[in-house]
């Protein structure tokens, strides 16, 4: 809602649909971009582009986080979120970029980055992107590497 409000166009729509606390089915939308992402279980991942039609999406093949883009957000939610450790070993370790939410989670799926660090996030901030990134072959994680729907942060890649 900030980047909305701040007209910054990498605001978006999370659907998710949850079976028994489960994220099956997603949708992120980025209107500015004219850009829509989808996915859920047996169903996989598509993305439309403006008037295209849809194609499969499917999350990158870079093997190893040196050769990986990784999308976070600001310094201070790695510091509410106590784990400004975590921050310092991806600026190390990777090439990052701030873009962040949604944005970054419909990048993801559709393998223009690599993995996307969100360290402070709510229910509703999440569950699309976990059904439409599992669907594109990604994987999401809570910051300790468990699946957890209801997770406060996450990481979320391109594969195991």
């Amino acid at each position: 809602t900030v980047s909305f409000a701040r007209g910054v166009p990498s605001y978006g729509v999370l659907v998710g649909i949850e079976y028994e606390h489960d994220p099956v089915g997603g949708v992120i939308h980025l209107p500015a971009w004219d850009e829509t992402v989808w996915g859920g279980r047996e169903l996989g991942a598509w993305q439309q582009r403006c008037h295209e039609d849809p194609r499969p999406a499917r999350v990158s093949d870079t093997p190893t986080l040196a050769d990986a883009m990784v999308c976070t957000t600001t310094w201070d939610y790695f510091r509410d979120g106590g784990c400004t450790g975590l921050h310092d070993r991806l600026v190390r370790a990777c090439t990052t970029r701030g873009w962040s939410d949604c944005s970054a989670h419909l990048l993801l799926a559709t393998g223009r980055i690599d993995a996307a660090v969100d360290p402070l996030l709510a229910r509703w901030d999440i569950t699309a992107s976990i059904a439409v990134i599992e669907a594109a072959g990604g994987r999401v994680t809570d910051l300790a590497g468990l699946r957890d729907p209801g997770c406060r942060g996450a990481i979320l890649s391109n594969g195991p």
